[in-house]
């Protein structure tokens, strides 16, 4: 009896795998090659799920002019050039093109602009330059993203999610987008306006733009980001328990606004604002927030450097610590809330024309611990405390204030100023008008007064100074 031939382990493989259904395919789009579509359109209509669609450069070198609309899942829009990475300071760019300046309208619209509109999951736009144009991410395209692109021109929010342009609102939710590495420069409104759940938006580079990035949702990881001159708002971010790490904001408006609970900020450098640098707003009820290691220096229009607080309560559980903060028009830190910690900050120079400034002002219901700063040259105050109960200075060095070094307003009660150091004051050293003020273990040389007190002492000890004390009037006064 004949026997069956038996395959090689290679061609029984070779089998196995040519049966497969889905494997996923390569189209092409080039139209000066008669083997590939002539539109991009053409071959995401022809792709299946999975495919790639490698995008070559026109051979008008305005690029192509259509709109492009996707509904198959897991497609890979990408051009097909060997471009450097995008990189808006060397002007490179992909070379595959999409110009919005000649596309046809969308029906009822009188303006032009071309769109790239994914309605399915996990589609991924690579490697492209899109110009006067948009990328909506629509309802159903969870888990897409772009990637490697350059974005430029002048449509409103170049990147973003369902959006009402009359309520002027994000609508709907799309979850786990990605937006990385890639190049914005001009656009009107914001360079991404999205609304997501677990985003991403790391290492791009924003350049001129009227503002940054707009987002909602819980858990984004805003990252690696450098934006250079924003015209109004370098950022808006809207949610719970995001990370802000690593980002570079010079020159604009605002700087990093953050609106939600547990925020994580560090590792930032925000230089050179107009308005406030960092600003934080933790939701009610407020359980905690990180603000460490940031780098923020200069703004101009009587603001803050970093202004932390919060609805309700206000700014609960947080920590501020690490940073190296300069030249503020106003506070270097306001801080309003309680149980939180603000510790082994660098301070220099804060303040411009209001005796009520201070390099730190705190507010706020109290229990803080502020400690371990270094504050030197404040323009009037080093340390204000405007109200509070139960807060603790302690083992800050302050030096050089153009006013008083610590500073405790009728407000307050029941604080704790205890070894300090504080010198070249010329005003007072430490100024109390509140109650049941405790004293304790500081050193105090070169003030103009060394200690005054127009409140109540509940304790004194151990302190080392040269002129005032207990019974000194204080003549200090304040901008209410």
């Amino acid at each position: 009896m004949a026997t069956k031939p038996v395959l090689p382990c290679s061609a029984l493989l070779f089998c196995l795998f040519a049966v497969q259904p889905g494997v996923a395919a390569t189209l092409c789009v080039d139209p000066s090659d008669g083997d590939c579509h002539a539109t991009i359109q053409s071959a995401v209509d022809a792709a299946s799920q999975g495919d790639l669609i490698l995008i070559s450069p026109h051979s008008d070198a305005i690029g192509y002019r259509e709109n492009v609309v996707i509904n198959t899942s897991g497609l890979t829009l990408r051009g097909n050039t060997v471009a450097p990475t995008a990189n808006i300071l060397e002007q490179t760019c992909p070379e595959g093109v999409l110009d919005g300046g000649l596309a046809p309208p969308d029906p009822g619209e009188t303006c032009t602009s071309v769109v790239i509109e994914a309605n399915a999951a996990n589609t991924s736009i690579e490697r492209i330059l899109l110009r006067h144009g948009q990328i909506r991410f629509e309802a159903g395209s969870e888990g897409s993203a772009l990637r490697e692109a350059c974005i430029v021109g002048n449509v409103q929010h170049s990147i973003l999610t369902p959006w009402d342009d009359w309520a002027w609102e994000l609508t709907e939710k799309v979850d786990d987008l990605t937006v990385e590495d890639s190049v914005f420069q001009g656009g009107r409104s914001y360079s991404i306006a999205i609304w997501s759940d677990n985003a991403v938006i790391r290492n791009n580079q924003f350049y001129a733009v009227d503002n940054g990035v707009w987002t909602q949702g819980d858990g984004l990881q805003f990252s690696g980001n450098t934006m250079r001159v924003c015209n109004d708002a370098c950022t808006r971010l809207n949610g719970d328990n995001m990370l802000v790490e690593g980002n570079l904001l010079v020159g604009g408006d605002d700087g990093l606004y953050i609106r939600g609970n547990n925020p994580t900020l560090t590792n930032n450098i925000v230089e050179h604002m107009s308005d406030r640098n960092i600003d934080v707003r933790c939701s009610n009820p407020c359980i905690g927030g990180l603000i460490s290691g940031n780098r923020v220096i200069s703004n101009v229009d009587d603001d803050e450097l970093i202004f932390v607080s919060g609805d309700g309560a206000g700014a609960v559980n947080f920590i501020i610590e690490d940073n190296f903060l300069a030249l503020a028009s106003e506070h270097a830190i306001q801080f309003t809330g309680q149980n939180s910690f603000i510790r082994r900050n660098t301070i220099h120079r804060s303040g411009t024309e209001s005796i009520s400034e201070a390099c730190i002002r705190i507010a706020g219901a109290g229990a803080n611990v502020i400690e371990d700063n270094t504050i030197n040259l404040c323009t009037f105050n080093a340390i204000l405390q405007w109200e509070g109960i139960n807060n603790t200075y302690r083992n800050n060095t302050i030096t050089g204030s153009g006013r008083a070094g610590i500073v405790i307003r009728e407000d307050s009660q029941n604080t704790l100023i205890e070894n300090n150091q504080i010198a070249g004051s010329h005003g007072e050293g430490i100024a109390n008008f509140g109650s049941n003020t405790s004293v304790v273990n500081n050193v105090l040389s070169g003030n103009r007064i060394d200690i005054c007190n127009q409140g109540t002492i509940g304790s004194f000890s151990g302190n080392s100074y040269a002129t005032g004390g207990t019974t000194t009037d204080c003549e200090i006064e304040f901008d209410d």
